[in-house]
């Protein structure tokens, strides 16, 4: 018998990939019966919608494995040096794939290259707060990387609507959701996926609230050894 705890699992991640395949399916059959006779903008919107939700089935799919690593076989950390200019441009590749029409914002100092650092984890951890802050937010987004007291920081900044008290430790657990997220795609597991890795690398993770509103959360990571 399956125990309530997969079988909870396997019902939102089932859930949670029959609507990206929904769009899918539906932009490929009107692409397919009408894309001849549209104009060019037409079609590119349904291309934008396939490629939003191939983003969306690919990040589920990435943190259900890098989940089950850290649950049941266990994950070491193996610390890379960053080079953060790349490393941006290509998280911010993947976010705007998922919000073309949203404005990301980014930086980095010159302090942070060569930094040793697991860039699995941060990846995972940066694409999931990113992924947050276009999902639950309307304005610009911001990402900034820098070294603080010897650490490595991450700031992703939003102007979202922040999160109720009551559910500030517990949004950090698997499959666990602020209030307000109804209706928004997603399994909770972004969040324990930047706990998890933040923590694997001696580091930490918090989300603290924005003067004027809005989410800043803070990864800030030790420094790691490359043997």
């Amino acid at each position: 018998m399956i125990d309530p705890a997969t079988a909870r699992f396997l019902s939102l991640v089932s859930h949670e990939f029959r609507t990206p395949l929904t769009v899918i399916q539906s932009s490929c059959d009107l692409l397919e019966s009408y894309g001849d006779r549209w104009e060019n903008d037409r079609r590119i919107s349904h291309y934008r919608r396939i490629q939003s939700a191939v983003v969306d089935m690919t990040a589920l799919l990435e943190n259900t494995a890098l989940l089950a690593s850290f649950d049941a076989m266990g994950y070491r950390p193996t610390p890379e040096r960053l080079v953060p200019g790349p490393f941006l441009g290509g998280l911010l590749e993947s976010a705007r794939s998922m919000a073309p029409d949203r404005t990301i914002e980014s930086s980095w100092e010159p302090e942070s290259m060569g930094f040793p650092v697991d860039q699995r984890l941060l990846q995972a951890s940066v694409a999931n707060l990113l992924s947050n802050a276009l999902r639950f937010s309307g304005g610009p987004v911001e990402v900034g990387i820098a070294i603080r007291d010897s650490r490595l920081e991450v700031r992703v900044r939003d102007r979202g609507p922040g999160i109720a008290e009551e559910d500030r430790d517990r949004i950090w657990q698997p499959f666990e959701r602020g209030a307000g997220t109804s209706g928004i795609p997603g399994v909770g597991l972004g969040l324990a996926i930047v706990a998890r890795g933040t923590a694997l690398c001696g580091g930490s993770a918090a989300l603290l609230p924005r003067d004027g509103g809005g989410i800043e959360a803070v990864l800030s990571l030790e420094q790691g050894v490359i043997e």
